[in-house]
């Protein structure tokens, strides 16, 4: 299957869209602490996607069989 986005220009799509519901949830009133998880994880994954790309080992790349291709 191919895509016309890199994997980058989908997480950060993804946390900007985090970003923006976790304003939506705090005009909301929802309780903070679940507004601050949100953001955090729907942020962290750009930073995630960044570590497994920069693996140095073979070992450490991930698994095409299990369809997880950076």
């Amino acid at each position: 299957m191919k895509y016309n986005k890199d994997i980058k220009e989908w997480t950060l799509d993804f946390a900007i869209a985090m970003i923006k519901l976790s304003f939506e949830l705090k005009k909301n009133k929802i309780d903070f602490d679940t507004v601050d998880q949100v953001r955090r994880s729907g942020t962290s994954i750009g930073a995630n996607v960044k570590e497994a790309k920069s693996s140095s080992s073979k070992k450490e790349q991930p698994s095409p069989i299990l369809g997880v291709g950076l």
